[in-house]
């Protein structure tokens, strides 16, 4: 973690990626929308694009979209597996101004996308979202959750994380704010997706890093045996 300090940008890094799996929530739903990406692996069947998923622009000016704040491990997890929608976490830093710029697309992104709760309800049910969202989004604060973001391998700021309950870990990148419409794409990618369509994309994709590595350190080998 030696990269991480006030002088931290929202260039790459090479990032661990734990897989959460399991006791997660099994009841599934199809979210509709479209990838945009020529690259997927998997024909859809509906070409939206992420972008008609978004709340209708006449909602009242009172209703505002949640950001999960995570406190703890065990406010991730909980976060994570809370229902069967894309979840979109991102990692931050107070003191980071890359991380302060990207917070303001990543607001949007939730006012856009996110679920909208209505500020002068009074009399109903304040954890009931007045509009359900296609995704939902989580924050953690990186000098808070220290350890976490150690176990999770942060070594950049701002980054983003894209969990689905039924797969786990889908993609984990730096998210600045030139970046953001990665992050876009990625969601036009992964929203269309059935749990299954998710779970054979997630699988060629391990498959495709694990090449990779292999053949690194293949030609590091016969770099050594030449010298």
């Amino acid at each position: 973690l030696a990269r991480i300090g006030k002088e931290a940008t929202a260039d790459a890094f090479v990032i661990q990626r734990p897989f959460i799996t399991a006791a997660m929530t099994p009841k599934m739903t199809r979210l509709v929308s479209s990838s945009s990406s020529p690259s997927s692996i998997v024909v859809m069947k509906q070409t939206q694009s992420v972008e008609s998923q978004s709340h209708p622009e006449s909602h009242p000016q009172h209703w505002t979209p949640k950001i999960f704040t995570v406190e703890s491990p065990e406010d991730y997890y909980d976060f994570l597996k809370q229902d069967d929608r894309l979840c979109v976490v991102k990692f931050h830093a107070s003191w980071c101004k890359s991380c302060q710029k990207f917070g303001m697309r990543f607001q949007k992104l939730a006012l856009d996308y996110g679920d909208l709760y209505d500020n002068n309800n009074n009399n109903n049910d304040s954890s009931v979202p007045q509009h359900r969202g296609s995704i939902r989004l989580g924050q953690i604060e990186f000098a808070s959750n220290l350890e976490l973001c150690r176990s999770l391998g942060i070594k950049r700021l701002p980054s983003v994380h894209i969990y689905h309950s039924a797969v786990g870990l889908l993609d984990a990148f730096p998210c600045g704010p030139s970046k953001f419409p990665i992050l876009m794409e990625k969601l036009n990618r992964y929203l269309p997706m059935t749990p299954d369509e998710l779970r054979l994309e997630k699988t060629m994709k391990d498959g495709t890093e694990l090449g990779n590595v292999i053949v690194q350190e293949i030609i590091q080998a016969q770099q050594q045996q030449q010298q």
